[in-house]
């Protein structure tokens, strides 16, 4: 399984890959820590992930809405898009449902790591 995390927090991102790679040791896992980076990456492969995970409010004046639709110019390939939020649940839906994407979410909170692993079960599937 291939998979992407972006999140400028480096600390959440390397926790995030340390839970996937606990439970899922094949899994191939790309870290990125800004759109720019992201964007130099996206120019120069072609994107092979299956899953990706985002923070929704990257960088400022960024939000993860921003950075899956420059994604989306780079490949008509579909992947699963999970954004991690401190926002509440409410907020950001009514934000995504806006935005046209196929996505999901979890909050960064204690439940965290029981939705990554559920969610990427769910994948397997």
């Amino acid at each position: 399984m291939k998979i992407a995390i972006i999140d400028d927090n480096r600390s959440l991102a390397n926790t995030i890959r340390d839970i996937i790679e606990l439970e899922f040791d094949e899994a191939e896992i790309d870290i990125f820590s800004s759109k720019v980076e992201l964007e130099q990456f996206l120019e120069e492969n072609d994107i092979e992930w299956e899953v990706v995970f985002m923070d929704y409010n990257l960088e400022e004046d960024v939000t993860g809405i921003d950075v899956a639709k420059i994604m989306k110019k780079y490949t008509n390939k579909d992947f699963k898009l999970i954004f991690i939020t401190g926002e509440g649940s409410f907020f950001l839906s009514t934000k995504l449902k806006v935005s046209g994407l196929n996505y999901d979410y979890i909050e960064k909170n204690s439940q965290m790591e029981n939705k990554i692993l559920d969610i990427l079960d769910e994948f397997i599937e």
